[in-house]
Order: C-alpha cells, then sequence, then structure tokens
C-alpha cells in the first residue's frame, strides 16, 4: 500500500511516518518499480504498534526497545547478546514504571481540576460568586458582612476574605484554619465577638502610632482574652466552644513568614503601621500565652 492509506489506517499521517523511519523505528518499506515505498501488512503492523505506545505516552525513544521484543525474558533474541537484553529489559520496565507513576500523578491532578470544576459549575449555576474557598465558609462570610454596620467594618471583612482566598489559592490555607474559621462565624455569640474585634482593629487605620498604642494594647488584651489560655491545642478539632469567651484557634502559623507560598511580607499585606505593629503584638502575645498554658498543663 502507499504510504498515504497507510497514514490513514494507522490514523497518522505520511509526515509522522517519514519521522519514524528517519527515528529508525519504522524500517523503511521495499519500493515499487517506480519508486514509491510499498507498505506491506508487517509494516502497517508496526506502524500501528508505534501509534499505540505513543498514544499511551511512551517516549518515542523507548518506542524501539519496546518493540525488539529485548525486554520479553521467555523470548529472547538470540542475536542479541544476553547482557544487552538484560540491560534493555531494566530501561523498559524502568519506563513504563515511570509512566505509570506519572499517570497516577495526574490522575489526582485531573480529579482534583474535575471536583473543582464541578464546584465552581454548581456555584454559577446558583447564582454564587466563584472562590477558592469552602462554600461553607464563603456563606459564614456573607452572614459576617450582612450583620456589620460600618463600611469600614465591612472594608476589613473583605480584606480578610481576600487574605483567606489568597492562602487558598497560594496552596497555603491549612484545612484547620478554614474549618476554625467557618465553625466560628457560624455562631452568631462568636460572630458578634469577631465584629467587635474587627471594629477595634478598623478603628486603628490611619492613625499615628503613638495615638494608637492605647488601642493595640487593648485589642491584644481583648484578643487574648476571647481566645482563652488553650489557644493552639488542638490541630485535629476545629470545634468551637458555645462559650462565646473560649474559642480555640487551630495550631496554625501566626507570622506570614510562616506562609512561603505567598511570597510577600506583612508590610505588603498589611500597609498601614499601626495595624501591622497590632498584629505583630497579637502573635507574640498569642505565642507567649499558648506557651504558658502548655507549661501548666505539663
Amino acid at each position: 500500500m502507499m504510504i498515504g492509506r497507510a497514514a490513514r489506517a494507522a490514523g497518522t499521517t505520511p509526515r509522522a511516518i517519514r519521522h519514524y523511519h528517519r527515528l529508525g523505528l519504522l524500517p523503511e518499506p521495499a519500493r515499487r518499480a517506480n519508486g514509491y515505498r510499498d507498505y506491506s501488512l508487517a509494516d502497517l503492523a508496526r506502524l500501528l504498534r508505534i501509534r499505540w505506545l505513543a498514544d499511551n505516552g511512551v517516549p518515542l525513544g523507548s518506542i524501539s526497545a519496546m518493540l525488539s521484543g529485548r525486554h520479553a525474558p521467555d523470548d529472547p533474541d538470540p542475536a542479541v547478546p544476553a547482557g544487552t537484553r538484560d540491560h534493555d529489559a531494566t530501561d523498559v520496565r524502568a519506563d513504563l514504571t515511570a509512566l505509570v507513576a506519572n499517570s497516577e500523578r495526574e490522575i489526582v491532578i485531573w480529579t482534583r481540576r474535575r471536583d473543582r470544576l464541578r464546584s465552581m459549575l454548581a456555584a454559577a449555576e446558583t447564582g454564587r460568586a466563584l472562590s477558592a474557598l469552602p462554600e461553607s465558609l464563603v456563606d459564614a462570610f456573607a452572614r459576617v458582612d450582612a450583620e456589620a454596620t460600618d463600611p469600614a467594618e465591612r472594608a476589613v471583612l473583605a480584606r480578610e476574605r481576600e487574605l483567606l482566598e489568597v492562602l487558598a489559592l497560594c496552596g497555603e490555607a491549612p484545612t484547620e484554619l478554614l474549618d476554625w474559621f467557618t465553625a466560628m462565624l457560624a455562631l452568631p455569640g462568636h460572630r458578634s465577638d469577631y465584629l467587635a474585634v474587627i471594629r477595634s482593629w478598623a478603628a486603628l487605620e490611619g492613625l499615628p502610632l503613638d495615638r494608637a498604642e492605647p488601642l493595640i494594647d487593648d485589642l491584644v488584651t481583648d484578643i487574648v482574652r476571647r481566645v482563652g489560655p488553650e489557644f493552639g491545642r488542638s490541630r485535629d478539632c476545629p470545634e468551637i466552644p458555645e462559650s462565646p469567651g473560649a474559642l480555640e484557634p487551630p495550631d496554625i502559623p501566626h507570622t506570614f513568614d510562616d506562609f512561603p507560598g505567598i511570597g510577600v511580607g506583612l508590610d505588603e499585606i498589611v500597609p498601614d503601621l499601626a495595624q501591622r505593629t497590632a498584629i505583630t503584638r497579637i502573635a507574640e502575645a498569642l505565642a507567649g500565652h499558648g506557651g504558658a498554658a502548655s507549661g501548666a498543663r505539663s
């Protein structure tokens, strides 16, 4: 058969067949009297095997060894030295093992992608905004936003949600952090506590540091009082106790330096000096508070 017919039968192109000839994967067939290649059934079978391997992800550079049969110990080629057969068999097994592992990784990636796309589609069908955050957390923030009474509070809430979404998109949002936020915001008492903290935080913006100092001290004291002595105790349980005075945040990093995937500093996340100072002091106070509580328990 002519090269065009062989290409159609194999689902490829004459150009690809000539490429296989150049690589030595497909021997040149006999030629007719007019000089045209004449592909036999054996040539077509080999061409189809090449396509089969390539379609399954086998690199062209590995196909020759796989087609040679040297990797089959039950039917070795007597013309090939034993050492060469063993080497080729090892290479073929290594190539196939690597391809299987890569396929398994891709299955995980594509499965996650499919699940995320399904979530996006479900959100779009119900008129919801697309977000990398869990649906339950998006709903929780919406409830808090509806309860906020001041534009400054809503601006801080929007920034808080954006920060969590940045962490999620960068792969730096621990599941326990998102679960804790969701559980905490689900309870009306805790939502009111959270809004009180947000209100104090918003009041710091734009203040000179000397004027903000008393407010920062009050905010630090208030947060430490609200989270209670069990700060950082549990990684595994995001449950929020019913008492509004005993919030239990998960054991997560307290500084942005601990989130390398973000690639930005605290001064870029929180440009206001007074608010940035408050964050630093809150983190230090909670870290010391948690350490003291841990020492007391031990």
